[in-house]
């Protein structure tokens, strides 16, 4: 049992609502999707945000986020592994999702935030950040450095480093430090 263990991490903090919604039930798919599917202007996307508790989930692949994304969003890549960030980073199923994607993905996300519990998307940005951009809303940054650039920095200035991958990542390999 020790060495079967050894190593897995503990279940996402959705796994017990997940259990909970199945012995409940859960809304239909078509339900969920109704709700869902509404295309939202950047004014009425802004409005809707600030009037309720709703995360904003940008699904875009990281390096294209970093280059300008709607302050307090998060990215979760639609790409990648994401059930389990979403998982990760939203402890709530009943969590509200307003959304962040590729004009033509809208629908994909919903579903895939669907199929782990995540059914309470209340609408997305129509047309895509180009349509917060082309509304002149504020948008923000991330600054990526290359591994290279890394190196000098933490050999030179030596910056406080934080490691905010799973325990068992960290564990498995990082920086000295860190």
């Amino acid at each position: 049992i020790k060495v079967v263990l050894t190593g897995l991490t503990p279940p996402p903090g959705y796994f017990p609502q997940n259990v909970l919604m199945n012995i409940r039930g859960y809304e239909s798919l078509d339900t969920v999707m109704q709700r869902g599917k509404h295309p939202l202007s950047a004014v009425a996307f802004e409005l809707v945000a600030n009037e309720t508790r709703a995360l904003i989930l940008d699904t875009r692949e990281a390096g294209i986020f970093a280059q300008g994304f709607i302050p307090n969003s998060i990215n979760i890549g639609i790409d990648g592994s994401f059930a389990q960030w979403v998982g990760e980073m939203i402890p709530d199923v009943k969590q509200e999702i307003l959304l962040v994607t590729e004009p033509g993905r809208e629908e994909e996300c919903i579903v895939r935030l669907s199929r782990v519990g995540y059914d309470n998307t209340l609408g997305y940005l129509e047309g895509g950040i180009n349509t917060w951009k082309a509304a002149e809303k504020e948008l923000e940054t991330i600054e990526r450095i290359s591994a290279q650039d890394f190196e000098k920095q933490y050999n030179t200035v030596k910056p406080p480093v934080f490691d905010v991958r799973k325990k068992s990542e960290f564990d498995s390999e990082h920086v000295i430090g860190a």
